[in-house]
């Protein structure tokens, strides 16, 4: 069972307040540095609502966001997420890579595969995927992260039945026979060396001018 969750970008961000309890988690409960909070303090913005009479909506104050072309904003973002994972997955629930031996053997699970914004949930059943999923979406809607429903797929083997749907609090998701993480093709080896050949094939006659050129030695 492999759910996976992508946080919508068109949604709010992280919050102020949400960014600052996770740093001080994370700086040992130091407290969080005011040089992180200080470009949103007391700001305000508006917005342009129509562009040919260039209409602006009333100020209202910044509560989420990032300083654009800032390089600490993408840090910031890793530390809540890891954050919101740590606080929402529940080893139980996820894929079992090593069964139980004995009492000093403990069972080994793995609960997520994360890259930025894209994670990947592990679970042996779909009931404890639902549980990781709802588990995630709550914590990481308390810090102001939503999870993107039309990117969010499920992918299921080992298993012919599909039965039990996760779903989200916007709605069902959608199960898939196979996905494309990362540029990978979980299910199957043929498509995704077909596709990384026709990538390669395409990147290689963009350079047509250089191979003809009479000067290349």
């Amino acid at each position: 069972m492999y759910p996976y969750a992508q946080f919508s970008w068109t949604l709010p961000k992280p919050s102020i307040p949400s960014t600052g309890s996770a740093c001080s988690r994370y700086f040992l409960l130091m407290e969080f540095p005011p040089e992180l909070s200080t470009p949103f303090a007391a700001s305000t913005t508006t917005l342009t609502v129509s562009s040919q009479h260039k209409k602006e909506t009333a100020s209202f104050p910044v509560q989420t966001g990032v300083l654009q072309r800032d390089t600490l904003a993408p840090f910031l973002f890793i530390i809540v997420l890891d954050y919101v994972l740590r606080g929402s997955m529940t080893p139980e629930f996820g894929l079992t890579l090593k069964r139980r031996q004995s009492s000093r053997h403990s069972a080994v699970f793995l609960t997520d595969l994360d890259f930025a914004d894209d994670i990947a949930l592990l679970s042996d059943t779909i009931r404890n995927a639902q549980v990781l999923l709802s588990a995630l979406e709550c914590t990481a809607k308390e810090v102001g992260l939503l999870i993107n429903k039309s990117k969010t797929k499920t992918l299921v083997t080992n298993t012919c039945t599909t039965n039990d749907i996760l779903s989200l609090s916007s709605g069902p998701v959608d199960f898939v026979e196979n996905f494309c993480y990362l540029g990978y093709w979980i299910c199957t080896t043929d498509k995704d060396i077909t596709s990384r050949k026709a990538k390669a094939w395409a990147a290689a006659n963009k350079l047509w001018r250089l191979w003809k050129a009479s000067n290349l030695c």
